[in-house]
């Protein structure tokens, strides 16, 4: 009807303005100022938006046990949602937004000639509830599994870890057809200031871009062809607000008068069912609006619908129940907090291992913002648990010695925000030296690099003199680097900047971080 095409407007405004608060949001969540200035800051901070997320908040207490004061934000979303439905979903969430467009595209493109009530897909609709369940009955046994398919931090960590990355190299592929043409000034400005402006850094390079890409992509893909296929069948959130919405007060009504055209329920991108008073499903519907300026009998309107229809099976809560019981267990088969993977480098200020992982959400945020590209997504490095939490690489960055800022940007308190000064003393680990590869030990070529890049002062490596045998049986001098592991703090730069690059002869190994009593030398 016409009188609500005021409210499509509206709507589309709303979830546009929302989209683009969080992607730029999520871009400009980076230094703000010099990183040799006394405490860097950041221009940005997206945990903002990722606070008013009730999903997030609730894990993180039933794992932590502890109320996230960033987090009663959240208490927003709820009492709307209590009140008027899903608009949440509806109106702001970027993700739903993103997947909506998709789905509008596949709408006027693949479906345009087809009846959707034929797909028969919305008997599947009550998977979202039944992984909803199985990620509140995890976070029961301490396994915080919200953010890898929690909408907020799906979108953001798919931004920083594919989205972003794809864009640099799009940006260098162009500067560099510049630099074909001679056009140096254009290409400069472009792998340089253009870049560090919008992204904060350069060379971003992470090991799971393609997988995040790929889960991303099949996803938005599938809107092509079923509407907002991740909001209907698998977002745990808004399976939550689904349930919050069970009595509220703004609903789609039907009157009398239906001609079972079925065009509302053609052009319902939530699944609610609308064409039906009997079978409406009032948890579903995301208040859109389609069905009512389609509908040609004008007989749908907004009001209070009591009726509601969630049909739980009992065996599928059973199966759900079970199925945590085993799961549970499985993830952390692997856990050994005396025995350490030496790859699990963790951000400094990250808490205890068990306790980060119960309150870590995998959004990426710290990852966006370190500086030197040292944090990246995990995958077998921890057990299957920390899929995708952050850990340090010294092969792609290090850890930069004046920056504290994955502290401040993280949403859950998973990595403390530490002063600069106690920052800079914290170890996340320890460096080694590899003998057989290092230039001085393996080769009798003189090499500092190590030293002279290490940020600590005093220096964490220090050189022995010794006699060197060359081939033609004269002997010189040799400094041969050793590090003092009381000194070190994992940073990696030494490991980052070793001139041996295919495989560095210095890493860095978690043993030693200051976060574990246990992980530690046996002396």
């Amino acid at each position: 009807m016409a009188k609500y095409k005021s409210y499509i407007y509206f709507r589309r405004f709303s979830q546009i303005f929302f989209l683009l608060l969080f992607f730029t949001l999520a871009i400009k969540t980076t230094i703000s100022s010099n990183i040799f200035s006394t405490e860097p800051e950041i221009s940005g901070n997206i945990k903002y938006f990722l606070s008013f997320d009730p999903l997030i908040a609730l894990v993180v207490l039933i794992t932590g046990h502890a109320i996230l004061l960033l987090f009663l934000l959240s208490i927003i979303t709820v009492l709307l949602t209590i009140f008027c439905g899903r608009l949440f979903c509806g109106f702001i969430c970027p993700f739903g937004t993103l997947h909506h467009f998709f789905s509008y595209i596949g709408r006027t493109t693949f479906l345009k000639s087809k009846n959707f009530k034929s797909y028969g897909f919305n008997k599947w609709q009550n998977l979202k509830y039944y992984i909803l369940l199985v990620l509140l009955l995890l976070a029961l046994f301490k396994v915080n599994l919200s953010g890898l398919l929690d909408p907020l931090s799906f979108l953001l960590r798919s931004l920083v870890s594919f989205v972003i990355p794809l864009f640099q190299y799009l940006i260098y592929v162009i500067a560099h057809m510049f630099a074909f043409f001679n056009m140096d000034f254009f290409a400069s400005y472009l792998q340089g200031d253009l870049v560090f402006n919008v992204f904060g850094k350069e060379n971003i390079f992470f090991d799971q871009t393609f997988l995040i890409g790929f889960i991303l992509l099949s996803l938005l893909f599938l809107d092509l062809f079923i509407y907002r296929f991740y909001c209907r069948f698998i977002c745990p959130l808004g399976a939550l607000l689904g349930l919050l919405s069970f009595k509220s007060f703004l609903s789609i009504k039907q009157k009398e008068g239906c001609i079972n055209c079925a065009k509302c329920e053609y052009f319902c991108f939530a699944g609610a069912n609308p064409s039906s008073k009997q079978s409406f499903k009032k948890n579903e519907c995301m208040l859109l609006g389609n069905c009512l300026t389609e509908c040609p009998v004008n007989i749908l309107n907004f009001g209070n619908v009591e009726k509601n229809s969630i049909d739980f099976r009992r065996r599928d809560i059973i199966f759900a129940g079970l199925s945590t019981v085993f799961l549970a267990p499985l993830l952390r088969y692997s856990y050994s907090e005396d025995r350490t993977n030496s790859l699990l480098i963790r951000p400094p200020g990250a808490l205890r291992e068990i306790d980060f992982l119960q309150k870590c959400i995998r959004c990426s945020a710290c990852i966006k913002v370190c500086p030197q590209n040292f944090l990246q997504p995990s995958l077998f490095e921890g057990r299957l648990e920390a899929l995708w939490t952050p850990i340090g690489k010294g092969r792609y960055g290090y850890c930069e010695y004046n920056c504290n800022l994955c502290g401040q940007v993280c949403p859950t308190g998973a990595i403390k925000e530490l002063p600069l000064i106690k920052k800079k003393k914290v170890s996340i680990g320890t460096a080694f030296i590899d003998k057989n590869r290092c230039l001085p030990y393996a080769f009798g070529i003189d090499c500092v690099v190590c030293e002279e890049m290490c940020p600590v002062s005093p220096k964490a490596i220090y050189f022995q003199e010794s006699a060197f045998v060359k081939p033609d049986g004269s002997k010189t001098t040799i400094k041969n680097p050793i590090v003092i592991p009381d000194s070190c703090t994992g940073c990696a730069v030494c490991e980052n900047k070793c001139p041996v690059l295919d495989k560095p002869a210095i890493y860095v190994a978690s043993i030693g971080e200051d976060r574990s009593e246990k992980n530690r030398f046996l002396l």
